[in-house]
């Protein structure tokens, strides 16, 4: 059934929980033990191998980068054979790993070793019967929901004790201690700008005309500060001509932390050992007061909340529309009390607005990355796109530019 040409693909996987938790697990004992276990085998030894490795993901679902070109050989004939440490490397998900191991593979003639498992798809046939096994790929899966809940109390206690730091402290605060993560410090530099903030909207500015006077002094925006201070978030990719916007200040305005209170059961998971989470409304939050350092006070965190307005969502009757074509905007006759220039002008606010939801998405998409949310192919992919959109509407800013000029000189 397997062809003596077989190429042979070593799969080695290791999530963040199983480096904390089990040091044998690592990738280079896992590389080991693959390794000695096909130089003992006269049938294997000859062979070609290719090595597949996903370091720091998890086992609960197949989006993992090495899994899926792994799989994309597979199913193109590249690979006869594939070898595991055990099953919990390839899979915890028992039913997804049942359906590769008892139907896909077979069909495919994909011969699968688990070695501490002591099982050879070429001897023992399909999984259907092996009660053992069953039960291990059933307790895999079990294992990794398990390790959620416990890492999600342990979480828990440490945010009640003010003890947690999440892997990206907020802006205006830094580590205290930047090797291990433990606990947050105010960062003076950053925390200036959010109490002028905060004092500007007290003294009656908009958000508008707040994020107007700090692109006038050229002040850096919360991404652009953390690169300054040395964090490796979004290294690459946060450009130095960055903007502050009403939805940068409308979020630093509406933070609660920044009042001395750590807020959390912001967003509930959707199931155990799923990413996906929904938003919890605010009066649903639970805050700790005083486990962090208050960069303003409670009292002037109040007073801007009663000044901040809800965003609420237009409807399609009463949403304001800017057409596509912004030249057409211009040339068109106007009813109200703008004139032409007024009207290019604010076109050319509108597309550089959208100019920088772009930026701000790819910096997003970066997050999302980094975070293990998106494949390095899904990121790239979704990369791409934003730049395309960019263009376009840079081209767009330019031409806009030219009909505004023509009509200043009209």
């Amino acid at each position: 059934m397997y062809d003596s040409g077989m190429i042979i693909a070593n799969y080695l996987r290791i999530s963040q929980d199983d480096e904390r938790n089990e040091e044998s697990q690592s990738i280079a004992n896992q590389r080991i033990l693959i390794t000695d276990y096909i130089l003992n085998r006269p049938e294997l030894n000859s062979k070609k191998t290719v090595e597949f490795v996903d370091d720091g993901y998890t086992g609960m679902n197949f989006n993992r980068p090495g899994a899926v070109r792994m799989l994309d050989m597979v199913k193109s004939g590249e690979v006869d054979c594939i070898i595991v440490k055990d099953f919990s490397r390839f899979s915890r998900d028992y039913i997804e790993a049942g359906d590769y191991l008892e139907q896909i593979f077979p069909l495919l003639g994909i011969r699968f070793i688990s070695i501490n498992d002591g099982y050879d798809s070429a001897i023992h046939g399909s999984l259907a019967g092996d009660i053992g096994n069953g039960f291990k790929n059933l307790y895999n899966s079990y294992y990794c929901k398990d390790i959620s809940r416990k890492t999600r109390s342990g979480v828990l206690a440490k945010k009640e004790s003010g003890s947690y730091t999440p892997g990206f402290c907020p802006y205006g605060f830094k580590k205290l201690d930047a090797k291990i993560g433990i606990g947050m410090v105010i960062d003076e530099v950053a925390a200036e700008i959010i109490r002028r903030i905060y004092a500007l909207r007290i003294e009656g500015k908009t958000m508008p005309q707040i994020a107007d006077i700090l692109n006038a002094e050229q002040i850096p925006t919360p991404a652009m500060q953390q690169k300054i201070n040395g964090s490796k978030l979004n290294s690459g990719v946060i450009s130095t001509k960055q903007l502050w916007t009403t939805d940068k200040i409308r979020k630093i305005l509406g933070d609660i932390r920044y009042a001395g209170f750590f807020a959390y059961d912001m967003y509930k998971a959707e199931r155990i050992g799923n990413k996906a989470t929904t938003k919890i409304p605010m009066k649903d939050w639970t805050l700790v007061p005083d486990v962090i350092p208050a960069i303003i006070t409670e009292e002037d965190y109040n007073k801007v909340q009663a000044l901040l307005k809800p965003v609420v969502n237009r409807t399609k009757q009463t949403r304001r529309k800017v057409p596509a074509d912004y030249a057409s905007v211009i040339t068109s006759i106007i009813d109200n009390q703008c004139t032409k220039s007024d009207i290019a002008k604010k076109a050319n606010r509108d597309i550089q607005r959208q100019i920088d939801l772009a930026i701000n998405n790819k910096t997003a998409l970066y997050n999302r990355y980094c975070d293990g949310h998106l494949s390095r192919d899904e990121y790239i992919r979704l990369r791409d796109k934003e730049d395309e959109s960019i263009a376009v509407l840079r081209e767009k800013l330019l031409s806009l530019s030219y009909q505004e000029d023509t009509l200043s000189i009209a």
